[in-house]
């Protein structure tokens, strides 16, 4: 082969290697998520990859040569034009630009300017502009969200707290600064462990320790607090576990104050034992000691003469009959509002046949105290609605018991008798 021959042939094949690599270096520029371009000193372009045409609608070969103002349009060149000018300064540029694309999206970018320096002299500049759009509205969004957060955070009306996993206070709100009786400075040098009243600490760490090892997502609890100015601060707690933006754990917190419902609700307990018993004195007062009538028709009617024990019945009236009188009832309805009566009338009105069944056999066995017991109760309930007649009958059996007689059946019968009319009595007008 001639030396000619052989020249020619090395020279194509070094442009071959040539143009190969030239190709690898445009499919590597191509295939890149970003602007990539060089402009020479006079701002000319000398070489851009494919991502230019989604963002200025222009090939590589159409922008060669072109002006870099011409392809980024007045508008965006006199926003640049200061970085530009650093770039052929010698300084390298970073800096972030909105850029509209030609579908009418607005994208945006960080850009890089790296200056092309030979020798001491720039012979111009390296651009990179890459997409931070879906970066910057997750940034955005993140922004939006925090700011909501913020402003429910603060103004919430329960006091709201932000711990760790170690229990440190990380924020508190207002509400929750005024429930404790602090600053939120004070407070956020605290822990939760220092704010819980000393018998709840137990509870309240095993709860939250459930929390942090996952093994619950949130719970509820009732505890107490300390105020600063060392009173007691019963409060509701709603704890839920989140997750911070590196991914540590932190715990919400929802304090409400009810003290107040703590202390209805002792109260409340209170009055209920006192009331019961009041009631079980006055049970035990009825069933063991001989009622008081007179004091109980002084209740009624003012008198206290207690003529109506004793009262005739009326002219032609059958022995056993049960005589109300309607006076004693007009005086009833206009008591009504007299707890002491309503409670004792209450009380004579249960379980009346089971203590009818008692007066009973207590007579026929001819037991002068059981009788007694039972029956100066049921005289008193007879004298305060004038059940003249029942009365009468009572205080024959009661005579009868303490002399050793049993009343015959009959007169037993109109004592039962007697009372069902009388209990419906005071269902009816006490109803």
């Amino acid at each position: 082969m001639r030396p000619l021959q052989l020249r020619h042939r090395v020279r194509s094949a070094r442009w071959r290697v040539r143009w190969r690599r030239h190709g690898d270096l445009r499919a590597i520029l191509n295939g890149l998520p970003a602007l990539v371009g060089y402009w020479d000193a006079d701002l000319h372009n000398r070489m851009a990859n494919d991502a230019y045409v989604e963002f200025f609608g222009l090939t590589p070969r159409q922008m060669r040569g072109m002006h870099i103002r011409d392809v980024l349009g007045p508008e965006l060149y006199a926003e640049n034009a200061p970085y530009i000018a650093g770039a052929l300064a010698g300084e390298p540029q970073l800096f972030d630009r909105e850029i509209p694309t030609p579908s009418g999206q607005l994208r945006h970018t960080q850009a890089s300017y790296v200056p092309d320096v030979v020798d001491g002299t720039v012979r111009g500049f390296f651009v990179l502009v890459t997409d931070i759009t879906a970066r910057r509205e997750a940034e955005q969004a993140r922004a939006v969200a925090e700011a909501r957060f913020r402003a429910l955070f603060e103004s919430a009306p329960l006091g709201t707290f932000l711990s760790d996993a170690e229990g440190r206070i990380l924020d508190v709100n207002p509400a929750g600064a005024r429930l404790l009786g602090a600053t939120r400075e004070q407070l956020l040098s605290r822990t939760r462990t220092d704010l819980t009243h000393p018998d709840d600490v137990a509870a309240s760490a095993e709860r939250f320790e459930r929390l942090i090892a996952g093994e619950v997502d949130s719970y509820r609890l009732e505890q107490r607090f300390l105020h600063a100015e060392g009173r007691v601060v019963w409060a509701q707690l709603d704890v839920t576990a989140l997750r911070d933006d590196d991914g540590r754990l932190v715990a919400l917190a929802q304090v409400q104050d009810i003290s107040e419902r703590k202390r209805a609700e002792v109260a409340i307990r209170r009055a209920k034992e006192e009331a019961e018993r009041a009631n079980s004195a006055k049970r035990n007062a009825v069933l063991t000691k001989p009622f008081e009538i007179e004091q109980l028709l002084t209740i009624v009617d003012g008198t206290g003469t207690g003529d109506i024990v004793r009262a005739p019945a009326s002219a032609g009236a059958p022995e056993d009959e049960v005589v109300l009188d309607p006076a004693r009832i007009a005086n009833l309805r206009r008591i009504q509002p007299d707890a002491e009566v309503h409670e004792l009338l209450d009380l004579f009105a249960e379980d009346s046949s089971a203590s009818l069944e008692r007066l009973a056999s207590a007579a026929r066995a001819a037991d002068a105290d059981a009788v007694a017991r039972t029956s100066h109760a049921w005289k008193g309930a007879c004298a305060v609605v004038g059940a003249r007649r029942l009365v009468a009958l009572l205080e024959l059996v009661e005579a009868g018991a303490c002399t050793g007689r049993v009343p015959d059946e009959q007169r037993i019968e109109a004592i039962e008798q007697g009372y069902s009319e009388v209990a419906a009595v005071i269902a009816r007008e006490l109803g």
